[in-house]
């Protein structure tokens, strides 16, 4: 009896402190100054990158159009100008990023396709740009 509440214990433990364990995964990442941090693989992952999101101006979703979720979606991010100011893999199906106010374009691309999107960011706002890839 003994051995069977010490594993009840432990799978307890496991799951109190599977968000936290998730939300210290989450490595924010810098490139030109511009923090961001991907992810979104399974609930704890989720859960934790949404507990991150008021760090951040965007997230970005990557899915097929019959709503399953993709991961190791290339990103790029260029300026009003052209000029690109980030460029990522995503660990998972959600990219977050904090850009400053302006007008962005998003260039998404994976083996079998590459999707532009013009992004707004407004100051103190939050944009969320879903990235819908044919069917596999």
């Amino acid at each position: 009896m003994r051995g069977s509440a010490f594993i009840v214990s432990m799978a307890l433990s496991v799951a109190v402190c599977s968000p936290f364990l998730a939300a210290q995964a989450q490595e924010v990442r810098k490139q030109q100054g511009i923090a961001y941090v991907t992810g979104g693989i399974g609930v704890n992952e989720r859960t934790a990158l949404r507990a991150m999101q008021d760090d951040f101006s965007v997230k970005l979703r990557f899915a097929v159009k019959e709503g399953a979720y993709l991961a190791n979606v290339n990103v790029e991010i260029q300026d009003a100008q052209g000029k690109s100011v980030l460029e990522g893999t995503s660990d998972g199906p959600w990219f977050m990023v904090n850009l400053k106010p302006g007008t962005y374009t998003v260039l998404a691309s994976d083996a079998n396709e590459k999707i532009r999107r013009q992004v707004q960011i407004q100051p103190e706002s939050f944009e969320e740009v879903l990235f819908s890839f044919k069917d596999r």
